[in-house]
C-alpha cells in the first residue's frame, strides 16, 4: 500500500508547543495539574485528560520537506528491492557494560531510552554499528519513549524530549553514511507499552491513544522517515497507537509511511487471544500501514 502524502512548503514549519497546535491555527490551551496531567481547557477540546503531544513552551521547527523527499525515496527503493532493517537494541547496550551512572543515577538504570539524554555518544555507536554492518534503516532508541513507560522512572514529563532527540541521534547516524545511490533510513520505534487494554488494563483506550501521539509527534520532530509499532500483542494497543500517529500527523499537517509489527504466540494468537486476521493493521483505513510483519515470536 502507499503510503498518506501530503504537500509541504520548503521552509521548515514552526509548532507553538506550548498550545500543541500547528502555526496559529485550532489554539487549544491546557493547564497542568500534578494529579490529573495536562487537560484541554478550551471548549472545542476533546473531554479527559490526554496528554498533548507537546511540552510546554519552547518552538518545534520541522523540515518538512526534506522528510517528505525521504517517505518518497523510501517508497520508490521499496518497490524495487528488499531494505535491510537494523537489529537488537536491548542486548546491544547490555554488552556495553553500561553503569548506574550511564543511565543518570540508579534510579534511571535499566532505562535505555533515557540514554539518548544521558549517554548520546553510545546511542550514536549503536546505530553506527549497524550502519557500517549494512543496515538500510535503523530504528530509534524509543521502544518505551511513551510517558505510560517513562512514568516508572519519573520521567513522563521527558517523553516529548527523549523521542525526539533519539530520532535526532538515528537521523545525524543515518545521515553520516547516506548517498545518492544509496540513502539511509530512521525508522521511529513504537513499542506495545508495558500495559494491555485487554490483558493487564490499568489504562485506557482514550489514555493510550494519548501517549503515543505524544511519542509520534517526538519521533516526527526529530527527523523520523517511518514510524514502526512494533511488537504489538493486544489489537486495541495497536489501534490506539494508529489513532495516536494519526493525530499526530493532523497536529503537523503531513504524514510519513506506518510500519506494523504484532507478536504471534505458541497457540497461533496475539498474547490478548487476537488473531492476525483481526489486526486493525489488516482491516483499518486509519492507518494504510506500509508493512505488516510477524516477529519476537516464542515457538521453541
Amino acid at each position: 500500500m502507499s503510503c498518506v502524502r501530503a504537500e509541504a512548503s520548503s521552509t521548515p514549519i514552526e509548532f507553538d508547543r506550548a498550545f500543541g497546535r500547528l502555526g496559529n491555527r485550532n489554539l487549544t490551551q491546557y493547564t497542568v495539574s500534578s494529579t490529573k496531567g495536562i487537560q484541554p481547557v478550551s471548549r472545542n477540546a476533546s473531554p479527559g485528560s490526554r496528554i498533548i503531544p507537546f511540552p510546554m513552551s519552547e518552538t518545534v521547527r520541522v523540515d518538512a520537506s526534506s522528510q517528505l523527499e525521504r517517505a518518497e525515496a523510501l517508497q520508490e527503493i521499496l518497490a524495487h528491492r528488499v531494505l535491510v532493517l537494523d537489529g537488537a537494541t536491548g542486548t546491544w547496550f547490555q554488552g556495553q557494560n553500561l553503569t548506574a551512572e550511564d543511565f543518570g543515577g540508579e534510579q534511571y538504570e535499566g532505562c535505555n531510552e533515557h540514554l539518548v539524554l544521558t549517554r548520546p555518544d553510545v546511542v550514536l555507536r549503536l546505530h553506527t554499528a549497524y550502519l557500517e554492518a549494512g543496515a538500510d534503516m535503523v530504528e530509534t532508541n524509543t521502544f518505551g519513549s511513551t510517558p505510560l513507560v517513562l512514568a516508572e522512572y519519573g520521567l513522563a514529563d521527558k517523553a516529548f524530549e527523549i523521542s525526539k532527540r533519539a530520532a535526532e541521534l538515528a537521523r545525524e547516524a543515518a545521515a553520516r553514511f547516506s548517498t545518492r545511490e544509496r540513502p539511509r533510513f530512521v525508522a521511529g520505534s513504537m513499542g506495545p507499552t508495558t500495559k494491555a487494554i485487554t490483558v493487564t488494563g490499568g489504562v485506557t483506550f482514550d489514555e493510550l491513544i494519548g501517549h503515543f501521539r505524544t511519542q509520534a509527534a517526538g519521533l516526527l520532530a526529530g527527523g523520523a522517515d517511518v514510524l514502526l509499532l512494533e511488537t504489538t500483542q493486544d489489537t486495541r494497543n495497536l489501534k490506539a497507537g494508529l489513532i495516536g500517529v494519526q493525530e499526530a500527523f493532523g497536529e503537523i499537517g503531513w504524514s510519513v509511511p506506518i510500519m506494523v509489527s504484532v507478536t504471534i504466540e505458541p497457540m497461533g494468537t496475539m498474547l490478548a487471544g487476537q488473531a492476525i486476521d483481526g489486526s486493525p493493521a489488516r482491516r483499518s483505513t486509519l492507518s494504510m500501514p506500509r508493512s505488516r510483519t510477524c516477529r519476537c515470536c516464542l515457538s521453541a
